[in-house]
């Protein structure tokens, strides 16, 4: 082992060297022309002068204490659930009773999915109605927006059919029938996340309509799923638990509290902390990403009434809570 160690060492400095000494700089060459080109004669002894130009590399060489110290800078810089704080940004009124989930659209515009009216309600950056989209009889439980394409995926647990609404036009683009009704969705990197009731986590192909199953379980009718790179998270209401796991379907961590219970609304930050709605017991609570830590953000103290859906924006940090029976509110996340 000590033998190698001094064989990396010696590489490290010779290519040390060869940096210092410019060896690997790439070279150009650069003709500039002193006369112009036009009024070449056969007696003119020159038409300019050949420059050597060398560029710095484009090769960036690291040792493995620099990415340590890098990788430790890094997991220094996450905030720790304790210094998470929320304050009120506005409140919606607009969407009225009966929300079921929401998802956030361009130019800071939210969309609805409204059970109740059987309708997507979409409201204004300002907090007032837009429009809405009729769905009747389909009654939506929840959406995602689909980036780059004007469109929303949607949900019903008492239809097996996906549903694909364009916003401009107002109406459904196409429908995907499964095996099962399913109930929460989420969408990211190119993957729409389903919590199928009777089949688990699934994936469904935006482009064909065909699934594959990453978790094979039964879910609960309001469970919700939210999306990070490699990470799920997803509700079971009858069990009390909030659940992470990978796109392979490897259980990460599980998280249960008994004075927090019927968890249905799920959506995780960048930091990998999981932020979640708790029906019954009516507050939502923030999940450190390891899943070991937690800490209550909002309780109906604040004002929170049966919570349900909620999403983060992580492009503004702010946080989208909706109350089945009084609208939603935003917000900012400090």
């Amino acid at each position: 082992m000590k033998q190698i160690e001094n064989s990396i060492v010696k590489d490290e400095e010779f290519v040390e060297s060869l940096i210092e000494n410019r060896s690997i700089c790439q070279v150009g060459l650069d003709l500039k022309y002193t006369i112009d080109t036009e009024f070449l004669t056969v007696g003119m002894p020159s038409i300019g002068q050949v420059g050597v130009d060398y560029s710095p590399r484009q090769v960036i060489i690291m040792k493995k204490k620099e990415m340590q110290a890098q990788t430790k800078a890094t997991k220094a810089m996450i905030r720790p659930i304790a210094n998470i704080a929320l304050k009120i940004e506005k409140k919606i009124s607009a969407c009225g009773g009966g929300v079921t989930g929401c998802t956030l659209l361009p130019h800071g515009t939210i969309a609805f999915a409204n059970e109740k009216k059987r309708n997507i309600i979409v409201v204004k950056y300002d907090g007032s109605l837009d429009f809405h989209i009729d769905l009747n009889p389909y009654a939506p439980f929840d959406i995602t927006y689909i980036p780059n394409t004007n469109a929303i995926t949607v949900t019903s647990k008492s239809s097996k059919d996906i549903k694909i609404v364009d916003i401009n036009a107002r109406g459904v683009l196409k429908t995907y029938c499964l095996d099962s009704p399913c109930a929460g969705i989420s969408y990211s990197e190119n993957k729409i996340i389903l919590c199928s009731l009777e089949k688990g986590i699934l994936e469904l192909n935006q482009h064909d309509g065909s699934v594959k199953t990453i978790v094979s379980d039964k879910m609960d009718s309001f469970s919700h799923v939210a999306c990070l790179g490699n990470k799920i998270y997803y509700t079971k209401s009858h069990n009390q638990s909030v659940i992470c796991c990978d796109l392979q379907g490897n259980i990460q961590w599980t998280f249960k509290n008994p004075t927090m219970t019927y968890p249905i609304g799920v959506s995780v930050d960048t930091d990998g902390n999981v932020y979640v709605a708790f029906h019954y017991s009516r507050n939502v609570v923030v999940i450190s990403s390891d899943g070991q830590q937690h800490k209550q953000m909002l309780s109906s103290k604040d004002g929170v009434y049966i919570p349900n859906g909620l999403i983060y924006d992580r492009h503004n940090n702010q946080l989208l809570v909706t109350n089945y029976s009084k609208g939603a509110v935003l917000y900012n996340v400090t």
